[in-house]
């Protein structure tokens, strides 16, 4: 018999699942930044307000490339056991602004990418892009390693204020926790001491993002970390690349210094970067006399 096609795998492991753990479970879709959703199986716990979702995109993947159907339903029970900490997650304390408020981060999205997920989700537009909110939170279980829940409109509702607030809360919340570190020193120490060197560019370039390296890209929101850069570059501008959602670079403006740029990041987005990552296909400028961000093209 010839593979199955997408929603047919995903019928079979439900219903295979089920039969193994003796649970509830439905198939569920999730949509992510970029137009992405992503399917998989969504398997009750004893927490009423919390469910254990496994996406099942990347093992349909594995299952076209010979892996064994009976492996792969191994494979969900067991990352739904692994998933008990979290299952058994008391959360009742994000009803509570006042105890959420420290936790509030700001998140940079393509705007036009993401139109219909940020009909449900409190955000401001900057330039071409959306900012957007989550809860910072530790999850369960996981050394101390945390996640991010996305704050949506009916939170705003719950909480008792407005979008002005949440930008004004995460902009105070992120206010020290940029991280700047110089791009060559970077790749440099990602590889085997003494066997390679990297050659210094002709232009001095900066990797802006926040000390978790995660969503770092909304560290440009802070313009006073922009100018320390500014000065550290002693230029009066900064061209900024969208490396990806998580990190910007940044080198000295100069006219010459723009020109392919666009390409290099479309490049880069293609072959690099996955599609839920992507932030933006040209570069903005950084004018620390007016403190401002805006396109490339003077928009």
């Amino acid at each position: 018999m010839g593979k199955k096609g997408f929603m047919e795998f995903v019928n079979e492991m439900k219903a295979a699942v089920k039969l193994k753990t003796n649970k509830e479970v439905e198939i569920v879709k999730s949509r992510k930044t970029n137009g992405c959703t992503l399917t998989g199986l969504s398997i009750t716990t004893d927490n009423d307000i919390i469910s254990t979702a496994i996406y099942l995109d990347n093992m349909y993947e594995e299952y076209l490339n010979g892996m064994d159907r009976e492996q792969i339903v191994t494979d969900i029970i067991r990352m739904y056991e692994e998933n008990r900490d979290v299952q058994e997650w008391d959360v009742s304390y994000l009803g509570d602004y006042g105890t959420v408020a420290p936790l509030i981060r700001a998140s940079l999205v393509n705007y036009g990418e993401n139109v219909e997920m940020l009909k449900g989700m409190p955000h401001r537009r900057f330039l071409d892009l959306a900012v957007v909110y989550s809860i910072e939170v530790e999850l369960p279980g996981a050394d101390g390693k945390t996640g991010g829940i996305n704050v949506q409109n009916v939170c705003l509702e719950l909480w008792g204020v407005s979008e002005a607030d949440l930008y004004g809360q995460a902009m105070r919340n992120m206010e020290h926790e940029a991280l700047v570190m110089d791009l060559c020193e970077t790749l440099e120490g990602c590889l085997p001491k003494g066997e390679f060197k990297i050659h210094e560019p002709n232009v001095k370039m900066l990797v802006l993002t926040n000390k978790k390296m995660w969503h770092g890209a909304a560290m440009v929101l802070q313009t006073e970390t922009l100018d320390n850069a500014c000065m550290q570059m002693q230029t009066e501008r900064l061209v900024i690349i969208p490396s990806s959602i998580h990190e910007t670079i940044l080198i000295p403006y100069g006219e010459d210094d723009i020109h392919g740029i666009d390409e290099m990041i479309n490049e880069v987005n293609r072959e690099y970067l996955d599609i839920t990552e992507v932030l933006s296909g040209h570069p903005y400028i950084y004018d620390k006399g007016t403190k401002t961000v805006s396109m490339a093209d003077g928009t």
